[in-house]
C-alpha cells in the first residue's frame, strides 16, 4: 500500500527514508506478508556508494531471495564487485 505508493511516487526519496522503508518491507516479509516490489528497491540500495545503504540492501535481500531466484546471480555479481 503505502510503501509502495512511497516508491513509484515522482518525489525522490532521501537516503534514510529508502533505509527506513526498506526495513518496513523486512518486516512485511518477516510477518509472511508479500512483498515482491521490494526486489528492485534492495538491488539499488545494494548498489549505493555508501556502507550504510549497502548493509541494508545486503541484508533485505538476505531475507527476500530464496536459492532459486533468478535475482541471486546479480546479488552473487555485487558481492564479488564489492569485494574486490
Amino acid at each position: 500500500g503505502k510503501i509502495r505508493k512511497k516508491y513509484t511516487s515522482s518525489k525522490t526519496l532521501s537516503t534514510y527514508d529508502k533505509k527506513k522503508y526498506l526495513w518496513k518491507l523486512m518486516y512485511t516479509k518477516m510477518l509472511g506478508y508479500d512483498v515482491e516490489f521490494g526486489h528492485k528497491q534492495a538491488m539499488d540500495m545494494m548498489a549505493a556508494s555508501t556502507y550504510a545503504e549497502k548493509q541494508v540492501g545486503y541484508v533485505v535481500c538476505g531475507l527476500f531471495l530464496s536459492e532459486n531466484d533468478a535475482l541471486l546471480r546479480l546479488v552473487m555479481n555485487s558481492v564479488q564487485t564489492d569485494i574486490l
